[in-house]
């Protein structure tokens, strides 16, 4: 399963900082259905991604 989106990318900054851009909601549904099955337990989803960055961030995530 693939998605192409595009989304600012956002900083946690916790003790391990991550970068995050938000998936929007036409593509929620889909993964929620997914994650069960894929997630490491607390609702992350392993993917392979690819972000492009030039006025926008574009992204593309394959579930893996």
């Amino acid at each position: 399963m693939e998605y192409d989106f595009e989304g600012p990318v956002w900083e946690w900054r916790g003790p391990s900082p991550y970068h995050f851009v938000t998936v929007p909601d036409e593509c929620v549904d889909g993964l929620r259905a997914l994650a069960s099955g894929v997630s490491y337990g607390w609702g992350m989803v392993p993917v392979s991604e690819r972000v492009a960055v030039d006025d926008v961030v574009r992204v593309r995530i394959a579930v893996v």
